[in-house]
């Protein structure tokens, strides 16, 4: 899976930027079970989610990397693979704004899973788009 964000404005520090982590899409893959942490319910996956963040904050401290902020222009766009660290920054500025859109994209043979609740992954099939004759 890769995802693509892309700026609708320019976006401000004090706007909430997103953020990553450089090269953290190369770290090992941290799921619940190497963690030691339970799976989440379908109906509360997020339950447990604060044992990964602690997980993904030491490896941060331990690699002494820090994040960076994207502070797009209009029309900019980052486009990331599914295990780079990211997220938003703190909203300093509530004047400001942070349009944007995401996507993820997934690929012929990826796997997808959600890990927080789940420990089949398996490959998933994607059917090719059809074409529409206009």
């Amino acid at each position: 899976m890769c995802g693509v964000w892309v700026a609708l404005e320019d976006i401000h520090e004090g706007a909430g930027p997103l953020l990553y982590y450089p090269g953290s899409h190369k770290w090992p893959v941290f799921f619940p079970e190497n963690v030691n942490a339970p799976l989440g319910s379908k109906e509360n996956p997020y339950e447990h989610y604060h044992l990964l963040e602690k997980t993904w904050e030491a490896e941060i401290v331990a690699r002494e990397v820090r994040p960076v902020h994207f502070l797009a222009k209009k029309g900019q766009a980052l486009i990331w693979d599914a295990n780079l660290w990211h997220g938003g920054a703190s909203q300093t500025d509530p004047s400001l704004t942070r349009y944007s859109q995401v996507t993820h994209y997934f690929f012929d043979g990826c796997s997808y899973w959600t890990p927080l609740t789940g420990l089949d992954r398996q490959v998933l099939a994607i059917e090719p788009a059809k074409t529409v004759a206009f």
